[in-house]
């Protein structure tokens, strides 16, 4: 993939994280259909974890608006993850039930723990390079 959207890593990365396991297989489409994006823009895929979860991933820049949304539906019910529309955060439902909402750490914080991590000389725990790699090789 040509210059992959951060869009795209970071669903990756948040879809690494939440499911606890690498994926075992990708099969992914792209395309580019905003004329005023320099590279790929959009991209549907076809995920298979090592853990046996198996989900999709659609994510694009070619919209008018920002919208997060994770969902997560199991033998016991449905785990919705939501960017909150009217403010900084998020929105977790639990069976359509809303359970609890977070405040928004949001890009400050990781490049707060980059600047630590330069400072103290060890790699930050949200982005290590180990990390990074593995977003990457999920993305490719």
């Amino acid at each position: 993939m040509e210059e992959e959207p951060q869009l795209v890593r970071r669903s990756v990365r948040r879809c690494r994280k939440i499911l606890g396991s690498e994926a075992r297989s990708v099969s992914a489409a792209t395309s580019s259909r905003a004329d005023h994006l320099p590279s790929v823009d959009t991209v549907a895929a076809r995920v298979e974890f090592r853990s046996g979860v198996r989900g999709s991933v659609a994510a694009t820049y070619a919209c008018s608006g920002r919208r997060f949304e994770l969902e997560v539906t199991g033998t016991q019910g449905t785990v919705l993850l939501q960017r909150r529309r009217d403010g900084p955060g998020y929105r977790i439902t639990v069976n359509e039930s809303t359970v609890e909402e977070y405040g928004f750490g949001g890009v400050e914080a990781e490049l707060l723990s980059f600047a630590d991590a330069c400072r103290r000389g060890r790699d930050a725990d949200c982005n290590s390079p180990d990390e990074a790699v593995k977003d990457l090789m999920m993305v490719e």
